[in-house]
């Protein structure tokens, strides 16, 4: 079976220009509604989930994404604005994805704010090339198979050298995921999470809630090199992510073992929201626990960050905090606090850095 799958993805990158099926290159959008936030995901079997549904009027005082619709529902185009000024930082990295279908297939492309060919990005693809994503289907729609095309349409790897991902849906909450490189050999997830084979979990409301290491057999196992074996992951009810965890193979709370991540098993969030409907957030608060939930500092002494957002979900500020909510110079970015400033066009053009005495920091 493996030396199949070698022939046959060999085979495949040999075409780098082959037709992906035949496409709708210009179909009609009939429906455009606007939304104020993204739904994170933890896989890209998961579709695109944009939330909060605000009026044209609103979408034009806040950060929100324009989604078009086809005849059927299904999305065609999600563009990326802050206010009416387009921005490339979208969840996706950039300012537009296009999406189109054909019999058993769905391609979603990516282009900039200026129209032309980008790259997109997503912590689970860990960067590379990938200016397209061509998705395999069953006949009941749901993804099976996904390969990478970059701007110039040859077959890519992303970050993790992946060239191939192979899904197979267990229920209507979890599929288990694969993934191969360019000769048909297993690569990770992640490389922060080296699983091979891993089982991504959705809760009730159809939200990331576990992805699993787990063998052959769909039987969880522990990562020893990691120190755990699922991540869970925390959303309320409106699509909001709250934090995430980690957890053995019996599914408790364990400390990870590796210096960078110095003893942590919580990582949780609270937000003060505009409208935590919409996901809109003024402000957020970071706190690090072990597997007890006892507070835990990091590595720079840091137990809390705090972040403050504007209107269009531009970061304004980061402070850190100690254990005693005293103010902390954090030992990795040697600063206490950090002032973003941004232009007409809402990019970030300067970043000041204050010590804890409110002394500006000279790079």
């Amino acid at each position: 079976m493996k030396l199949i799958l070698k022939i046959s993805l060999v085979f495949l990158l040999l075409i780098p220009n082959c037709s992906f099926g035949e496409v709708d290159q210009e179909p009609i959008i009939s429906s455009t509604k606007y939304y104020a936030s993204f739904t994170g995901i933890v896989s890209s079997y998961l579709d695109y989930a944009p939330r909060g549904e605000i009026s044209i009027k609103t979408a034009a005082n806040i950060a929100h994404y324009k989604v078009g619709y086809d005849k059927n529902g299904r999305i065609l185009e999600i563009s990326f604005f802050k206010g009416k000024i387009p921005s490339n930082d979208s969840y996706y990295r950039t300012h537009m994805v296009k999406c189109r279908y054909a019999k058993n297939k769905e391609i979603r492309t990516y282009f900039d704010k200026t129209g032309s060919k980008s790259n997109m990005w997503r912590h689970y693809y860990e960067g590379g090339n990938v200016h397209q994503e061509e998705f395999v289907l069953d006949d009941k729609g749901n993804k099976i198979e996904l390969t990478f095309k970059d701007s110039l349409y040859s077959a890519v790897g992303n970050g993790t050298g992946t060239f191939l991902y192979k899904w197979k849906k267990i229920d209507y909450r979890s599929v288990i995921q694969e993934h191969y490189d360019k000769d048909g050999n297993a690569t990770v997830y992640r490389n922060f999470f080296p699983f091979k084979i891993v089982r991504i979990t959705t809760d009730e409301n159809g939200y990331s809630k576990y992805v699993s290491n787990i063998d052959s057999n769909n039987k969880i196992i522990f990562s020893k090199e990691r120190g755990f074996a699922t991540l869970e992951v925390f959303f309320d009810d409106y699509g909001n992510e709250n934090g995430w965890g980690y957890l053995d193979e019996k599914g408790n709370l364990v400390n990870l073992n590796t210096p960078e991540e110095f003893g942590t098993a919580l990582w949780m969030f609270t937000e003060k929201y505009r409208d935590i409907k919409l996901g809109t957030v003024e402000s957020r608060s970071e706190k690090y626990y072990d597997k007890n939930k006892k507070r835990l500092a990091n590595n720079g002494g840091v137990y809390e960050v705090r972040y403050t957002l504007d209107e269009y979900a531009n970061l304004k500020t980061i402070s850190y905090y100690n254990l005693d909510g005293q103010k902390q110079n954090d030992t990795t970015s040697r600063f206490h606090r950090a002032e973003l400033i941004y232009n007409d066009l809402k990019e970030r053009v300067k970043v000041l850095k204050y010590d804890t005495e409110n002394k500006l920091i000279e790079d």
